[in-house]
């Protein structure tokens, strides 16, 4: 059986718990932990930090910098190493259910994504998105029929897309004006 950590972090300021069990995936983190923000909305003059698990891949900080939380507000926890004890914590509810359904309150985080930090029209790009499985990710879940596919989205104007292999700011550009996205679900 193993022991309880012997760790024990005190943090006495109000602290947001941001996390789900599949953290780690990026649509996941996206889809399933983002939407959770939503609270900080309802609480008034939200000052305090926000608490995420100890893995800490890039692109939980970045997603959390354009929704206007600084890296001096996160505070990450090593589940396994650590105890976490304060005295006002804030645990929110799911806004989805597994990359499935989404509440529209939990959307209007996701909303905020899209803008532009500071209003300006989105850069032209390609309207018709096709999105693959590039880059580290390209052999989980990859179509059998790929590449019949992208013969015909091709034909039809589509440009493939590798998301995992581009920045955050791309992302919003390419997504955020585009008429189609076809790519796999999960």
């Amino acid at each position: 059986m193993p022991s309880l950590p012997e760790t024990i972090h005190l943090i006495y300021e109000p602290v947001m718990l941001l996390g789900s069990p599949k953290d780690e995936a990026y649509s996941h983190y996206v889809w399933d932990t983002l939407p959770m923000l939503w609270s900080l909305d309802k609480v008034r003059n939200w000052c305090g930090k926000i608490l995420l698990s100890g893995s800490r891949p890039d692109y939980q900080i970045a997603l959390l910098a354009a929704l206007g939380i600084s890296p001096e507000q996160i505070i990450f926890r090593d589940s396994e190493k650590e105890i976490v004890e304060c005295p006002l914590l804030v645990v929110p509810g799911y806004m989805s259910v597994n990359n499935n359904v989404i509440r529209r309150e939990g959307l209007s985080v996701l909303q905020r994504l899209a803008r532009t930090n500071d209003g300006s029209p989105r850069p032209p790009g390609p309207r018709r998105i096709f999105v693959d499985r590039g880059g580290d990710r390209s052999a989980i879940r990859r179509l059998t029929n790929e590449d019949q596919i992208w013969a015909i989205l091709s034909a039809l104007g589509f440009v493939r897309v590798s998301p995992g292999l581009i920045s955050l700011e791309q992302k919003r550009d390419l997504f955020g004006a585009a008429e189609f996205v076809v790519g796999q679900y999960g």
